[in-house]
């Protein structure tokens, strides 16, 4: 099948999307904990330990040093949790497409490229289809995900 200009553009995209998953999901965790070591600092129950004398900080370098500082915490706080919204709202967006769209047999595309990142020929021999079937399915499938993406973001009027 030839794709024109703007279906490519919108392949490119859904591409990246998919191929941004693990970022997201890393995110996902790292913005979680530093949530929740904000929270415990806001409560007021972490505490940095008392160095007593210059000999004994030598051996206390690589501890964390907190710092009472409520309005920083506030702030640091709000930004965290807007990145936190915005890499799950990927995620969501990604998984709600995938199992209201998708057959079980896309999904399986989908995951051996992006999550396990065989190669072509590998998932075809996997599933019984050529090199270029698979690539057609997978395009087909990216290109599916930028029309439901595009249509999610456009305002109705």
């Amino acid at each position: 099948m030839i794709y024109t200009d703007e279906d490519q553009e919108m392949i490119r995209y859904a591409d990246g999307v998919f191929r941004s998953v693990s970022y997201h999901f890393s995110m996902l965790l790292k913005y979680g904990d530093r949530l929740d070591e904000i929270a415990e600092q806001l409560k007021g129950t972490v505490r940095s330990p008392a160095i007593r004398d210059p000999e004994e900080a030598k051996y206390q370098r690589g501890t964390v040093i907190y710092h009472c500082n409520i309005a920083e915490l506030i702030s640091e706080e709000t930004e965290t949790a807007t990145k936190y919204r915005a890499s799950e709202a990927v995620l969501y967006e990604l998984a709600s497409f995938l199992q209201s769209e998708c057959t079980p047999e896309e999904i399986e595309i989908v995951c051996a490229y992006y999550d396990e990142r065989l190669p072509l020929w590998l998932i075809g021999e996997r599933v019984n289809y050529s090199k270029e079937a698979i690539r057609k399915k997978k395009n087909d499938i990216l290109l599916r995900y930028a029309k439901v993406a595009a249509a999610i973001d456009k305002p109705v009027i």
